[in-house]
């Protein structure tokens, strides 16, 4: 079996998201810290803005890709990678594409 390559998870009603402080679970940025500096591409999906997901990370926000608005916008940092209305196979085709980065910042 190969290395993990990719993580993709919801923000939003996961051990990820604390409800009550509104913000992201501390030990939950320090994974993202560590799978990021371990060259893993982390994904935050959320039907929330970008710039509310963004914010959410802090210091991390330009080492990641975010799919926002629902799956109509993707980002890498602030690179526009999708921007369309999503349906299963739009968002196949991007997870390919992510995958396929060679400029990856996370990599």
């Amino acid at each position: 079996m190969g290395r993990i390559r990719l993580i993709a998870s919801d923000i939003d009603a996961t051990p990820l998201f604390d409800r009550r402080a509104r913000t992201l679970n501390p030990d939950a940025l320090v994974a993202v810290e560590h799978a990021l500096d371990a060259g893993i591409v982390f994904v935050a999906a959320s039907g929330r803005q970008c710039f509310n997901m963004r914010n959410l990370f802090g210091s991390l926000a330009d080492r990641l890709i975010y799919v926002c608005d629902n799956g109509a916008l993707a980002l890498q940092g602030s690179k526009v990678l999708h921007n369309a209305r999503s349906t299963e196979s739009n968002f196949s085709n991007w997870l390919t594409r992510c995958l396929n980065l060679s400029t990856c910042t996370s990599c």
